[in-house]
């Protein structure tokens, strides 16, 4: 019995090592057959521009049936195929993982068309200016292959387009250095220039130059004919030059005056202005607005009536400063002083006469954007006109009460915008005061 027993425990056994071993067969092949042994590129290179690889293009053409069941454990959904580099790569066959490189390159060079230029000014061209398109898949950048040749009339550039990749391509353009046909344009130029024996004159004040091709046209002031020492009558010459070599000549005449009796040295009427000014001006205004202040102010607080001096605008501010009565070029002296103090250009405006018996009257360009433009500003009259366009002063100006005050030699002076400003609304009824 006993021998019964132990002959059926071995078998037993026997039993469970042969189910033990069928098992680990089972486990072997069932490896193998998973992709254990499957091997796989080490990196995988596509051409920039490409899209995105599937899984089994990470491994040899031979085995891509037994890495069927592979799946890339790294989402390269964020890859950027247009742009070269190496990415790292995780994939999973069965129970095992490799690792791999996805490398996008550019190894294609880029193309492009181009135009020809004339040029003016060196300085100013880019190498991109002479591309029309340009074919690539990656960025590209240009430069000039060599310097260009500043002496010559017309010259053959080369351009160097270097892609992502490193690829290089040269390709040409011609290039004509023009000429600038239009002469820089002088603004601002005052049709007189006045000063004391013995005084300055601030010639640049207000005067601005303008040129189509060169935007930093040179401005000369020839003073050489001026005596400040000496009253009388000379001529300045204003000279502005461009790049191009093109000239502007503008001649005005400066007036030196004996000081008369009762002469107010500048520096007091200036004193005197400035107090005014900081009882009506307040900080954060805008030019505009202060222009409308000043309006105001002299409208308020002045008479109209009297033969005002007229050999010298300052003097002729302190006095309507001081009488606060006046004529027009009493209002048009002292708004020039208030706005001067100010900084705000201003422009001198006097009226042409048709017949010999007409009244002179005089009166103010004004700018309240830096001197880019200009409005008319009078305020002896019953309508108001602070910062009106030419169209609305010439309007004015067939109102027969108004007897042509406003003729004027319009070649002289800048045109107004044709569009009004948006000024604030200044009534007369509100602003006149005699008392």
């Amino acid at each position: 019995m006993a021998k019964k027993k132990r002959r059926s425990q071995k078998a037993k056994l026997i039993d469970s090592i042969k189910i033990l071993s069928l098992i680990l067969i089972v486990l072997v092949v069932y490896a193998v057959i998973d992709g254990v042994t499957v091997s796989h590129k080490g990196k995988l290179r596509i051409e920039a521009g490409e899209g995105l690889p599937s899984v089994t293009d990470f491994f040899p053409a031979t085995e891509r049936a037994e890495a069927a069941k592979a799946k890339l454990l790294t989402d390269i959904s964020a890859v950027d195929t247009n742009t070269p580099g190496v990415y790292e790569v995780q994939l999973q066959v069965g129970n095992k993982t490799y690792d791999a490189k996805l490398v996008v390159e550019d190894t294609v060079d880029p193309k492009a068309t181009t135009k020809d230029l004339s040029v003016f000014d060196l300085n100013t061209v880019k190498p991109e200016d002479f591309i029309d398109t340009i074919t690539d898949v990656t960025a590209v950048t240009v430069t000039f292959k060599k310097p260009l040749d500043e002496n010559a009339e017309e010259q053959t550039v080369e351009l160097l387009l270097t892609d992502l990749g490193g690829n290089e391509t040269t390709v040409t353009a011609k290039m004509t250095k023009s000429k600038d046909p239009t002469p820089p344009v002088i603004n601002g130029v005052p049709r007189i220039l006045e000063a004391y024996e013995g005084g300055t004159i601030a010639y640049r004040n207000g005067v601005t130059v303008t040129d189509e091709e060169d935007p930093n046209p040179q401005l000369q002031i020839d003073t050489s004919k001026v005596n400040l020492a000496v009253p009388g009558t000379y001529t300045v010459v204003y000279i502005a030059t461009d790049k191009g070599g093109n000239t502007t000549r503008v001649e005005t005449t400066v007036r030196v005056y004996e000081k008369a009796a009762g002469y107010v040295e500048p520096e007091v009427i200036y004193a005197m202005a400035d107090k005014l000014l900081a009882t009506f001006i307040t900080d954060g205004m805008t030019d505009l607005e202060k222009v409308e202040a000043v309006y105001k102010w002299v409208m308020r607080n002045n008479q109209y009536g009297g033969n005002t001096d007229k050999s010298d605008w300052l003097q002729g501010a302190y006095t309507q400063m001081t009488t606060r009565k006046g004529d027009c070029f009493g209002y048009f002296a002292l708004n020039k002083l208030f706005l001067q103090r100010m900084g705000i250009p201003t422009i001198d405006v006097e009226r042409v006469k048709v017949k010999p018996s007409e009244n002179t009257h005089f009166w103010l360009l004004v700018s309240v954007d830096g001197g880019k433009s200009y409005y008319h500003m009078d305020n002896v009259w019953s309508q108001v006109l602070c910062l009106v366009t030419d169209e609305r002063l010439d309007n004015f100006n067939t109102n027969p009460a108004v007897r042509n005050a406003f003729n004027r030699d319009k070649s002289l002076y800048p045109a107004t915008p044709s569009e009004p400003l948006p000024a604030n609304s200044i009534r007369i009824n509100e602003i006149r005061n005699y008392g």
